[in-house]
């Protein structure tokens, strides 16, 4: 996806000519001051991109973060232009395969920064690192100000609301302090959709302190933005987790 914006003059079919853009960008890191109304050459769309002109873009955590520390999630520094949640009109479709229809610049398009790949890939890296037990792996996926939550009784050590990374290291700890290895931990279904993703999956432990064992099956809500998780809601089977832990 190629992005770019114009004045208001310009948003008419003829803008499609133009070969300059608006756009804001940082040449610097720091706070809102850094941030300056500037023009720049019209991007062209490759092969496997569309070329979107902007109506709307919205300004989401990631954003002001790579503002504030001068490097954008992907790595790149100033200067830069940021604000890729964007709503718009498909100008440019040179895709090879569509019909003439397809290609008409009347199509309304909205999108956020995490594509379903980018969304996909975080979730499968939370579970391959989660099976190794890698904290240190397990929270470089978080964002630094998440929405946590895990549904469950006062007597389930890990269920609770959280808003903080730094919250995570005791949450994903208590698992191996209370529990066996799995006997079962099974992924059944993915479903992802842009920066959301649900897994519904089971487990089946056993509780240390009483030699209970449990079988749960859950359903796990991602968000994904800028490539880091900022949303976690956890729903399980919290009577039988309870049941287990107690004596």
């Amino acid at each position: 996806m190629v992005l770019w914006a114009t004045s208001l003059e310009l948003m008419t079919a003829s803008s499609k000519a133009s070969t300059r853009m608006r756009a804001i960008s940082q040449d610097v890191a720091g706070g809102p001051e850094v941030l300056d109304l500037v023009e720049l050459d019209r991007p062209a769309p490759g092969p496997t991109e569309i070329l979107v002109r902007v109506h709307a873009a919205g300004v989401n955590p990631t954003f002001w973060k790579s503002r504030a520390r001068g490097q954008s999630f992907s790595g790149a520094i100033p200067p830069f232009a940021l604000g890729y949640d964007v709503s718009g009109v498909v100008e440019e479709i040179p895709l090879a395969g569509l019909t003439a229809r397809s290609r008409q610049p009347t199509n309304r398009w909205s999108m956020s920064m995490s594509s379903p790949d980018s969304t996909a890939t975080v979730v499968d890296s939370f579970f391959t690192r989660f099976g190794a037990g890698d904290i240190p792996g397990l929270l470089d996926l978080f964002a630094d100000r998440i929405d946590f939550s895990v549904n469950g009784a006062p007597n389930i050590p890990w269920a609770g609301q959280r808003s903080e990374r730094a919250e995570l290291t005791e949450f994903f700890q208590s698992f191996g302090a209370v529990l066996t290895p799995p006997e079962e931990f099974t992924i059944n279904t993915r479903v992802v959709e842009g920066d959301n993703a649900v897994v519904l999956g089971r487990n089946r432990f056993e509780v240390l302190a009483t030699g209970k064992k449990f079988t749960n099956d859950f359903a796990l809500h991602f968000t994904v933005e800028g490539g880091k998780i900022t949303g976690y809601h956890m729903y399980e089977d919290s009577y039988a987790i309870s049941s287990a832990f107690t004596r």
